[in-house]
This record gives C-alpha cells, sequence and structure tokens, in this order.
C-alpha cells in the first residue's frame, strides 16, 4: 500500500488540490480505521514508505535531485501544512496497530526515476 501523502503529487502540483479537499487530514482517521479491518479480518500488507515522511522539512537531503525537483520540493515544504508532507505520526499508527506487517522502500523523495535530468546516482541515493 503507497504511503506517500503529498509527495507522490509534488512534480505536477496536484498535492495543493489534495490539501484544499482535507485529503491528507483526512487520512488519519481513515487509516486507524483501516488498521482496525486489517487486524480484524487478519489481512497482511506491506506499505510502500516515502522517507521524506520522516524527516523534518529542515532535515531534508536534496542535492542528488534535479534542480527543477529540488525546487519544487522546497517550494511545496514551504506552502503546504505539515500534514500534507510529514508523516511520522502514521508511521507510528502502522507500527502500534500492525506490528507483523512489513515496511518496503518507496524512494526517498517519490521523484520519478524517468524524470529529466534524473541520473543513475540518484536513484541510488533515492534508494538508499
Amino acid at each position: 500500500i503507497d504511503t506517500e501523502l503529498g509527495w507522490g503529487r509534488i512534480e505536477n502540483g496536484r498535492w495543493r488540490e489534495r490539501e484544499a479537499r482535507g485529503v491528507y487530514e483526512n487520512l488519519r482517521p481513515t487509516l486507524r480505521s483501516a488498521i482496525e479491518t486489517l487486524k480484524e479480518f487478519d489481512i497482511p500488507a506491506t506499505w510502500g514508505i516515502v522517507g521524506g515522511l520522516l524527516v523534518r522539512p529542515s532535515e531534508l537531503e536534496l542535492d542528488h535531485l534535479p534542480s527543477l525537483v529540488k525546487d519544487k520540493v522546497w517550494a511545496a515544504m514551504q506552502e503546504a501544512k505539515s500534514s500534507s508532507f510529514q508523516g511520522g505520526d502514521l508511521i507510528e499508527m502502522l507500527i502500534e496497530g500492525l506490528p507483523e506487517h512489513e515496511f518496503a522502500c518507496h524512494t526517498y523523495s517519490h521523484t520519478r526515476f524517468t524524470f529529466d535530468g534524473f541520473t543513475q546516482d540518484a536513484a541510488t541515493r533515492e534508494i538508499e
């Protein structure tokens, strides 16, 4: 299950529209409900986590990204509500609610590897 909040929409700017509709804030109670349903029916899941969810904006490491993407990420961090890009609370909910489930790397910044100017080095750093 993708766990990315606004990170999946930085490049095209659609995170703004979703933020305005309350998608990211409403995700919290929805996730609690989903966790309870998964537990009730003993359904395992693998959660693809974007690394940026776990990092405060002031601690983001983006030097490996093409400058256009880096600029969009910084702009989004300045403009957005914290609930749109910071998800440490979501990860805690998952760990506490579903300790037997798996967590997978969904890269660090969700930048598509096909983005113009994205290098092999950038891909390696995204995964690391």
